[in-house]
């Protein structure tokens, strides 16, 4: 008897342990899910008020790993950051972001782009028409040291004619992300 009631107390108690666990990761998400929401409002802001701007709905991070300085960190942080850039913890904006323009799937943009149009010259042409007349793409914000630091890239494409993007350190000072460093940047 006392043996089948030690059991069953070692059955409870491992399984509140492994509920807490679950309430603590869950908690965890909410927390990372309004901070980014927070800092992107903060430092993209401007850019989700635009109408006439199209953002890509799944998270990219575009630089190249062997071309990111992450000297700043250490090798447990740049562990974390390349694990957070190969699985982004956000998989989507479009039920993230409040944001005022189109919101398009890589693959649409493909599509769209690879198309001929009548009376149109190309997919430019018809994405300028009726989406937008730029196109960008942000990463899924990496915060690092208790939201004291965040890595976040992003990019845009105007037609032919423009285009760039850079991967950046962010500080947490007073409040406010400011820029820190840029790990990363390119320019067409």
């Amino acid at each position: 008897m006392l043996k089948v009631f030690g059991g069953i107390l070692i059955s409870l108690i491992f399984l509140i342990g492994k509920a807490d666990a679950q309430q603590s990761g869950a908690n965890a998400k909410l927390e990372y899910f309004r901070q980014a929401k927070s800092f992107i409002t903060e430092v993209y802001g401007l850019n989700l008020e635009i109408r006439k701007f199209i953002l890509i709905s799944e998270p990219k991070f575009g630089c190249k790993e062997g071309y990111l300085d992450l000297s700043f960190f250490g090798k447990s942080e740049i562990s974390s950051i390349k694990e957070d850039i190969s699985k982004p913890k956000i998989e989507n904006w479009q039920q993230f972001l409040d944001f005022k323009g189109s919101c398009l799937g890589q693959d649409s943009l493909n599509r769209i782009l690879k198309n001929n149009y009548p009376r149109l010259h190309n997919g430019w042409d018809y994405l300028n028409r009726y989406c937008g007349n730029a196109i960008a793409s942000i990463s899924s914000p990496i915060f690092l040291r208790n939201y004291e630091y965040c890595v976040f890239y992003s990019e845009y494409y105007c037609d032919f004619k423009c285009g760039g993007g850079e991967a950046v350190i962010y500080k947490k000072e007073n409040g406010k992300w400011i820029k820190l460093k840029i790990i990363c940047s390119w320019i067409a």
